[in-house]
């Protein structure tokens, strides 16, 4: 059994010289865990109404004065399409706008817009783009565009752009136009278009999917090949091992290489010093967990979800732990997972019976380590921390996670080991839910000019800022 890991080390680096943090008077208690849940499977939500055609315009309206007129041929499904004429000679913009089918984005969804494109003559350039508006259509912010030059004549081509919303609120708006399309150019016909929206992970993305039938472990007599058990910890031995539908009422250790823990549940046991849920010593072994769900069963101030290095998490629910993940050295990918309801005690006695200092992701030392496209919430020290403790951080991506809560959400601190390299924050939305006012971001001096930092907004889309320290 690894030796245990104190979080006791680290509460001047954590909050530095932020003066009114020293007088933080943190309340609340632990929350029991609740019953397991189950995902359904990930879809992206269709948008349109009548992408097809088949009833009517569905909603698009035209771009730059041209006619839209539906026909039956040519189609590429169904029996309707839509044409596009221009009405000028001149060589303008033409095309069709959607501005109806989403009238309230969520701040971090993807966003994605496609329609089929079939030109009666060779040679036009064809673009579509995703425009965020605000509500009353008074600016707007190009989320992305693609261009196809050329689109071949008499055939079906898809065109498709995908853009990530900045705000709460604001109106998605696809339009899908020709750049320079006049009456001595022919005409445009669309068919088959589509407006998708994928969510930020939460309860219907993450975790085991829906229907999944689990089977438990709990001793040597349930213990899968490749695996043996002890001391109410299902130790992963064979290299390759694949443990896939589970239910695992212990600890997991990873202890061979390229392990696969996918679609399970791993709640633990009771602890009395600080262990976690899975580890895995990156420098020796390896593991990716993917659509899983890990929490305490038995919450104690000395649980964590997964810690050490190595490893890989794809849309898994990790809650009620104090840490969901502690990294301790390379090699780390967290992806399309929900971190969240973090235990949290204002008597920690693994601290000296001070509060806990919960985090999503705490950073101790490592390079290589990559957050993206997560959702992390509900702690009160840090979204994310880095601490340096036992080695330098190099390499770090944080990147088109939605972030909420902590005392300030992200929180570098460099200590005596020099400043952050390679670190790279962006496209990240922060929730205005900080013990803070107004502090997503505080970084140690030297290495702010070393970050690179873009594209991080507040869910009101203004600019989320670092707070030197």
């Amino acid at each position: 059994m690894r030796a245990r890991h104190r979080k006791n080390g680290h509460r001047a680096a954590r909050w530095g010289t932020v003066a009114a943090v020293a007088a933080l008077a943190l309340a609340g208690a632990a929350v029991a865990a609740p019953p397991a849940t189950s995902a359904a499977p990930a879809v992206a939500q269709q948008l349109l109404p009548d992408g097809g055609f088949e009833s009517g315009n569905g909603g698009w309206t035209p771009f730059s004065s041209p006619t839209l007129t539906r026909v039956s041929s040519p189609v590429r499904s169904g029996k309707q399409a839509m044409k596009v004429t221009a009405t000028s000679p001149l060589y303008t913009l033409t095309g069709m706008t959607q501005n109806t089918a989403v009238a309230s984005s969520a701040a971090g969804s993807a966003y994605t817009a496609s329609c089929y494109v079939r030109p009666s003559r060779a040679g036009l350039e064809v673009r579509i783009r995703l425009l965020q508006y605000t509500q009353d259509f008074g600016s707007n912010l190009n989320l992305g565009t693609t261009v196809l030059a050329a689109v071949p004549a008499s055939t079906w081509t898809k065109v498709t752009v995908t853009g990530t919303a900045t705000a709460d609120g604001r109106r998605i708006v696809p339009q899908v136009y020709a750049s320079l399309q006049a009456t001595s150019t022919g005409y445009l016909v669309y068919d088959d278009c589509s407006l998708t929206v994928a969510p930020m992970p939460g309860p219907s993305t993450t975790g085991v999917p829906t229907g999944t039938r689990l089977t438990v472990v709990d001793g040597p007599a349930s213990a899968p090949a490749g695996t043996v058990w002890y001391n109410n910890t299902l130790k992963v031995t064979q290299d390759g091992t694949v443990l896939d539908g589970l239910d695992v009422r212990g600890l997991v250790r990873i202890e061979a290489k390229k392990v696969v823990i996918r679609n399970s549940r791993i709640t633990g046991r009771y602890l009395s010093s600080s262990l976690s849920l899975v580890y895995v010593d990156g420098s020796k072994y390896s593991v990716t967990i993917s659509d899983s769900e890990l929490y305490a069963a038995e919450p104690s101030a000395w649980v964590n979800g997964v810690m050490g290095s190595g490893f890989t998490l794809e849309r898994v629910n990790i809650h009620h732990v104090v840490d969901q993940v502690h990294v301790t050295g390379g090699n780390v990918t967290v992806r399309d997972s929900w971190l969240h309801d973090n235990l949290y005690y204002t008597s920690d006695p693994s601290r000296g019976g001070t509060p806990s200092h919960d985090d999503n992701v705490q950073v101790q030392q490592g390079s290589g380590i990559s957050l993206v496209h997560n959702t992390m919430e509900s702690t009160h020290n840090a979204a994310v921390q880095v601490t340096q403790d036992t080695g330098q951080v190099a390499n770090l991506r944080i990147e088109r996670n939605r972030i909420s809560h902590g005392g300030c959400s992200l929180n570098l601190a460099q200590k005596t080991r020099g400043p952050l390299q390679g670190t790279t924050i962006t496209g990240n939305v922060f929730t205005k839910t900080q013990t803070y006012a107004g502090c997503a971001m505080i970084i140690d001096t030297p290495s702010v000019p070393l970050l690179t930092v873009a594209d991080n907004t507040w869910v009101d889309g203004a600019a989320a800022k670092v707070t030197p320290r």
